[in-house]
């Protein structure tokens, strides 16, 4: 028979190991929202975040299609640095009549857009959003990536209906989109549009990366 003490420290590294595997359970999950018709950016709280509107860091590459185009986004708030590679799309004036002004980001279902993200931040990226137009809505899509692993493959048909339920206008014109990530870190967005009209295009603009403290929004939904 153990002494006591020795029994006691054995339950003691029991009780250490299992409250520590029951800490460490948590599903990964992409909450996805949409801000009120007339915000043009995220009302959500933040550790760090940046943001980019295209009409200054991505002005020299308008009108051609971006291949590893890098940048710091145009506007940072908080400690260290995050990166954004985009591949795919190409900037251009915003189409007309849809909200948005100056130049965004085009991703035609030809030429989508992968945009791969870093930070020195140790604690990741857990946030993108973004700003985009009515227009089209439920043929635009999102996927978030850490990694190998697809977090979200997410259809913006869902925001419509949402969007239709919650605002008296007829016509929708341009929606702010949340992404928050629960118990993931985000490395690589992608923004795709499915094939219709060769005019037709994903256009997004003020893209916004970071790291959530309080989330904004109408729920659209919860997925894993």
């Amino acid at each position: 028979m153990l002494p006591s003490m020795t029994k006691f420290f054995f339950i003691f590294l029991f009780a250490l190991h299992y409250g520590a595997a029951v800490g460490e359970q948590c599903t990964p999950r992409v909450e996805v929202t949409v801000e009120d018709m007339q915000s043009l950016n995220t009302t959500a709280t933040f550790e760090y975040r940046v943001n980019e509107n295209f009409d200054l860091t991505f002005n020299s590459t308008k009108g051609r299609f971006l291949y590893n185009d890098c940048t710091r986004y145009g506007t940072r708030y908080g400690p260290g640095l995050i990166t954004g590679c985009y591949t795919g799309g190409k900037v251009l004036e915003a189409l007309e009549g849809y909200g948005t002004e100056g130049l965004a980001l085009l991703s035609p279902h030809s030429d989508p857009t992968t945009i791969r993200l870093t930070t020195t931040n140790r604690n990741g990226i857990n946030y993108f959003g973004l700003l985009t137009t009515g227009r089209m809505l439920h043929r635009n899509i999102l996927e978030l990536w850490s990694g190998e692993n697809r977090l979200l493959n997410f259809n913006f048909i869902n925001v419509k209906n949402v969007v239709r339920s919650t605002s008296e206008r007829q016509e929708l014109r341009s929606i702010f989109l949340n992404f928050y990530c629960h118990c993931c870190t985000i490395d690589k967005v992608v923004l795709s549009h499915k094939k219709s009209k060769l005019t037709e295009t994903f256009e997004s603009d003020t893209h916004t990366v970071g790291r959530f403290r309080t989330i904004s929004g109408t729920l659209v939904g919860n997925y894993s």
